[in-house]
């Protein structure tokens, strides 16, 4: 591990701007407490720095910037020219709407994303919507730490509750980081869903359905509220909220429901031997190769983890996880990087 200025320049300007520097989330999380542990050390930020068994700084609390440190500061701001941090809570940059999802429940989205742009008057990039095309993040953007960033910063976050959604991890994951915030958050019911189908904190809060005009309207006056937007009449609207009804209404049968045909047979699918899933020749869905060994077989499609990277088969009692081979590969890279580390740091702690 070796001393980095830049990534202490963005810890030191961190502290004085009191706001997260989000180019942090994308460096190693041990090359960032290494470089704050040693600011602490050297008395340029007050905190603790701990370490762990291996006498490598396992966690750094920091706390304030001291007077040495704002001289660091300076000097390094002079040396690699940089400017200013952007801070995240500049409302003006702060993403308008975030839409929480399961990719299952696209159509759903794509209605209600292209309904907020028109009745709000909204640019596209206004909005984020992971499954929808012109709504998704840019190219090259780091996923983790912007969908981190946008669920707690949008200035609204609706939450899209179907029978699919409500077991996807990514979705819980995504309101209950909202709910934390006690930022304005709207989850709206579709495809079936009712409101029992709420748990925890979640049944605290009102919910309107997808598949009502006078509740789309309703969400769409608050949301124009919240974002300060104006909101279009209603007489205009009309059609625009009847398609996003039309497509709510559809049901969707629960992922732990699985859907048995007698129709199916095992010669009727490819078996992908790197994923371990079998794909239907005609229809190309994805199915749990566990549920299909039972005898009967189960056909249970598997769902989408949206941007985790993988498959699950969501049959109670089975819950398989199927990665792609992208994650297979990324997982093998990451181990080989922490063994190459490892291998490095004995390698110093011997010589």
């Amino acid at each position: 591990m070796k001393r980095d200025r830049l990534v202490q320049l963005r810890l030191l300007r961190q502290l004085r701007e009191g706001a997260k520097d989000p180019s942090l989330d994308d460096l190693p999380d041990d090359l960032v407490c290494y470089n704050a542990a040693l600011l602490i050390e050297d008395g340029h930020i007050k905190g603790v720095a701990r370490k762990g068994s291996d006498r490598r700084y396992s966690s750094a609390k920091l706390t304030a910037i001291t007077s040495s440190g704002h001289d660091l500061l300076e000097s390094l701001e002079k040396e690699f020219n940089a400017p200013t941090m952007k801070v995240e809570d500049d409302d003006s940059e702060a993403l308008k709407v975030f839409i929480s999802h399961a990719s299952a429940d696209a159509d759903v989205a794509e209605k209600l994303a292209k309904l907020l742009c028109f009745a709000l008057s909204l640019p596209p990039e206004d909005i984020r919507c992971t499954s929808v095309d012109g709504f998704r993040f840019p190219v090259g953007a780091a996923f983790g730490s912007q969908i981190r960033r946008e669920v707690v910063k949008a200035k609204a976050l609706v939450g899209i509750i179907t029978p699919v959604s409500i077991r996807s991890p990514y979705v819980l994951f995504e309101l209950g980081a909202r709910w934390g915030t006690k930022f304005p958050l709207f989850p709206v019911l579709a495809c079936g869903a009712t409101p029992v189908d709420l748990e925890g904190p979640l049944q605290e809060l009102n919910v309107v359905s997808l598949s009502k005009a006078t509740d789309v309207f309703q969400l769409l006056d608050e949301i124009a509220e919240t974002v300060g937007a104006a909101l279009l009449r209603p007489a205009v609207l009309s059609a625009e909220i009847d398609k996003l009804c039309s497509v709510s209404q559809l049901s969707k049968p629960k992922p732990d429901e699985p859907t048995v045909s007698t129709g199916m047979s095992a010669d009727q699918f490819d078996h992908d031997t790197r994923t371990g899933w079998y794909v239907h020749r005609k229809s190309l869905t994805k199915y749990c190769p566990q549920c299909m060994l039972e005898k009967p077989p189960t056909y249970s499609p598997l769902v989408d983890q949206k941007g985790d990277g993988g498959w699950q088969c969501m049959v109670s009692g089975c819950k398989g996880y199927f990665p792609t081979i992208e994650k297979q590969e990324r997982s093998a890279a990451e181990s080989q990087a922490r063994a190459e580390r490892g291998r490095a740091m004995r390698r110093r702690l011997i010589y």
